[in-house]
């Protein structure tokens, strides 16, 4: 946990700011509700993990990620 500032809104801050030159954001967290999912995905998340997670799935879902959005060679996420 970080004092004063949460992930979430870390994650928004960046991706709000940068737009499509966003880095790819990965919520990694203990919390599992549908709500904590909903907020991720608002923040501009790419992904959402609930800990402790399996590193196999991670990589998979990371390399996943990358095969279907590569980034541009601008560290963009390729989507603009």
């Amino acid at each position: 946990m970080m004092p004063y500032i949460d992930g979430y809104h870390v994650a928004y801050e960046i991706t709000s700011k940068l737009g499509p030159k966003a880095p790819r954001i990965v919520i990694m967290t203990s919390r599992d509700t549908e709500r904590e999912k909903g907020v991720a995905a608002m923040s501009g998340a790419i992904d959402f993990i609930q800990k402790p997670f399996d590193i196999a799935d991670l990589h998979k879902r990371l390399a996943n990620e990358f095969e279907q959005r590569p980034q541009d060679a601008t560290g963009g996420s390729g989507s603009e």
